[in-house]
């Protein structure tokens, strides 16, 4: 079976510490197990999605020109009452709504072992865009059949704008230039 699934994938390639497992619960949905929250998702024409999982804190108030920051851990009820079926919102840009998430989607397999990863990064020059214009399913059923084994699919969400690029010396001084490289 594919699967759709949004995991933090920076912080597996910086940390190293957060592992995916995926499970199937009475009722038949797929849940994702990171090691800071367990995540519902829905399963649509053999491809499993896990959609809108925040990869850090929230950029508001002081960490709004800040680095991201590694999420809190949450509690399984709170995060399972909520399935992780909807794309975050996107980063503040024109014609846009001010993100409260910086989120990933992730597609993929269940097994998740030794699995080719395709990492998909908007484009729009660090100004315009956001990953839920770029649905995974087709990639993740295209890149399978080609290859003759699943894929994973991951895009996410990170600061477009002043909001992750603003230059100066007071930002540079501040450590605030480039924040949003640090949510690829």
């Amino acid at each position: 079976m594919l699967l759709m699934v949004l995991v933090p994938l920076r912080t597996f390639l910086q940390a190293g510490v957060y592992v995916a497992t995926i499970s199937y619960k009475r009722d038949g949905g797929p849940v994702v197990s990171l090691s800071y929250a367990m995540f519902k998702g829905a399963s649509s024409g053999g491809v499993e999605s896990f959609l809108g999982i925040s990869y850090a804190k929230p950029p508001v108030g002081n960490l709004r020109s800040r680095r991201p920051q590694p999420p809190l851990p949450s509690s399984d009820t709170k995060l399972m009452s909520d399935p992780a079926t909807t794309y975050g919102d996107a980063c503040l840009q024109q014609n846009y709504t001010l993100p409260v998430v910086l989120g990933i989607n992730y597609t993929g397999e269940p097994h998740l072992r030794e699995l080719p990863v395709v990492v998909w990064v908007y484009g729009g020059a660090f100004a315009v865009g956001d990953g839920s214009t770029y649905d995974g399913t087709t990639v993740v059923v295209q890149c399978s059949v080609q290859l003759g084994k699943p894929v994973i699919y991951v895009n996410f969400n990170y600061r477009l704008n002043a909001f992750g690029f603003l230059g100066g010396k007071e930002a540079l001084a501040g450590g605030a230039v480039n924040v949003g490289l640090y949510g690829v």
